[in-house]
């Protein structure tokens, strides 16, 4: 009986170590800097970072009323040659974007002071911006289904 109870509890311990490694291949966070592009291995989306439209955030070493927010441009491109420009901003206007079978996500915007300082006119190469790619899940209603077949002679 302890032996049945100990391979059922490495059984579902193998199970959930194997749905987490599989969470973590669909989900890969990656940085891209200020007028360059870069791809996530685990997918087949790249993302070019175009511009930063607006940054109204409170300096660091400021005390704000509003923290203000980050709007940046991004062009997203799939391995099929389909390509879009969009801006993805730091609040929760618009902070992702579908892009296929996957989810972009605007995780952060920073910038480096040792490169410049904020002008918000995306001239700036101390920007980075963080994205998150996530796997979008097929649904079951949105699977091919085989109509049943009625057996032969069936009369409705």
């Amino acid at each position: 009986m302890l032996k049945h109870s100990f391979i059922s509890v490495i059984g579902a311990l193998v199970l959930i170590l194997s749905a987490t490694v599989a969470n973590a291949q669909r989900d890969q966070e990656i940085k891209v800097r200020l007028g360059e592009s870069e791809r996530a291995s685990s997918s087949a989306i790249r993302v070019n970072f175009v511009s930063v439209v607006e940054d109204s955030r409170c300096p660091p070493d400021a005390q704000c009323i509003w923290a203000g927010r980050v709007v940046i441009e991004v062009t997203i491109e799939a391995d099929n040659g389909v390509a879009m420009t969009t801006q993805l901003s730091s609040d929760d206007e618009k902070k992702s974007v579908v892009v296929g079978d996957y989810r972009v996500h605007l995780r952060s915007v920073s910038t480096n002071p040792e490169h410049g300082s904020k002008t918000g006119k995306g001239k700036d190469e101390g920007y980075r911006a963080w994205f998150r790619f996530e796997k979008i899940p097929e649904p079951n209603s949105m699977r091919m289904k085989k109509k049943p077949q009625r057996p032969k002679g069936f009369v409705r």
